[in-house]
């Protein structure tokens, strides 16, 4: 959520507010279903920042601590295999499993599990030949697990990150449905207040100002939107004020 969108949320925080206690919107029957869609509407806006705050170290370091110990017991197999493999005058074999972490470093981290099964593959239908050389089958199944385990943890960051950028696209498609639903429904209806309860109409137009708050979520703070400051800047001083995008 950026600056701009957190003012918005502030301001829609206070109108919400407003909608629900204010008893002067009691006979407008025509408003409760509308109030409905703008609390489903800040609900949705507020888990979507909590995906868009989700972190990224956590994932990333669980991804790296599985592929290490992937790695690690490949490159244990693979002494051994290769042993065997020498022993048994099998060339083809000595390539697939001269293995070292040099290997494992040069290449993409998205490939490292693979570069692990072709170790696994070369070696199961040989377990019974290998367990002289120390590699059982229990050894194997272990390395089969700990390989689909960097896998699996080598997806969670990427769907973290492809949530994170699908909540950034939600959330402004969110924020201009409320203010679709705002300005064509709402406050219309509302308008109504100026003659059967003045103070109350004051009071929703003065919720309807997006504050521009200093230390708002982000850093990167958008410019206010074009428009005159609005008279109940004192209000909230030393906050600006400005007109609804």
């Amino acid at each position: 959520m950026n600056a701009k969108q957190s003012n918005k949320l502030a301001s829609l925080n206070e109108v919400r507010e407003f909608l629900n206690t204010n008893t002067a919107t009691a006979d407008l029957a025509a408003l409760a279903p509308r109030v409905a869609q703008l609390n489903t509407y800040i609900i949705r806006i507020n888990e979507l920042a909590a995906i868009q705050d989700l972190p990224l170290a956590g994932p990333l370091d669980a991804r790296d601590q599985a592929q290490e110990a992937a790695i690690k017991l490949t490159l244990s197999i693979a002494g051994p295999v290769r042993c065997y493999a020498e022993a048994n005058e099998r060339p083809e074999l000595v390539a697939l499993v001269d293995l070292s972490r040099a290997d494992f470093i040069a290449i993409r981290k998205s490939e490292r599990m693979r570069l692990a099964k072709r170790l696994l593959d070369a070696a199961t239908p040989l377990a019974a030949q290998l367990a002289p050389f120390g590699v059982s089958a229990a050894l194997l199944d272990e390395l089969r697990n700990k390989i689909n385990e960097g896998n699996s943890a080598a997806l969670v960051p990427r769907t973290t990150n492809a949530d994170k950028k699908a909540a950034t696209v939600e959330m402004a498609d969110t924020f201009s449905a409320i203010e679709h639903l705002l300005e064509s429904e709402i406050d219309p209806l509302l308008t109504v207040l100026q003659a059967t309860h003045p103070l109350a109409y004051t009071r929703y137009r003065i919720a309807r100002e997006v504050i521009d708050r200093p230390g708002s979520r982000s850093s990167n703070a958008e410019a206010p939107a074009d428009g005159a400051p609005a008279a109940a800047t004192t209000l909230v001083a030393p906050a600006t004020v400005t007109k609804a995008a």
